[in-house]
């Protein structure tokens, strides 16, 4: 049986999300891949998936071929690129964080006043200025 347009779709989307790149390399791998997989099916017509991925490779062996050629430098620098981003993520929250609960305090401020009570005050207030 031969292998459908839809296979190969999907075949090439599950290589794609195990990717690791920016889109425009997944792309320039992927359209790179498709070629070499037409010309493949040309020379075999009656190819069908499973005799496809045991002759090119299964979505997992083909990306982990396409790390193992990224320079470590490139891979480095885009999982560091990636914990800034967390970093600035966690720190933005935590201050937006910090921001509302001294808007929902000055709000309430705001809304119901605060006194301030000083012991000196509390002791006139008692009879006879006799403590508890």
């Amino acid at each position: 049986m031969r292998v459908t347009e839809r296979e190969l779709n999907n075949y090439y989307k599950q290589i794609k999300k195990l990717l690791v790149c920016k889109r425009s390399e997944q792309k320039k791998f992927i359209c790179s891949f498709a070629d070499n997989v037409e010309e493949y099916l040309k020379d075999h017509p009656d190819t069908n998936l499973t005799e496809l991925q045991e002759t090119m490779g299964t979505p997992q062996e083909i990306a982990n071929e396409f790390l193992a050629n990224e320079s470590a430098d490139n891979v480095k620098k885009k999982i560091s690129i990636f914990k800034l981003i967390l970093i600035l993520g966690i720190i933005g929250l935590a201050m937006f964080g910090i921001a509302l609960l001294y808007a929902v305090i000055e709000s309430h401020y705001a809304n119901f006043g605060h006194a301030d009570i000083y012991i000196s005050e509390i002791i006139k207030l008692l009879p006879d200025n006799k403590l508890l």
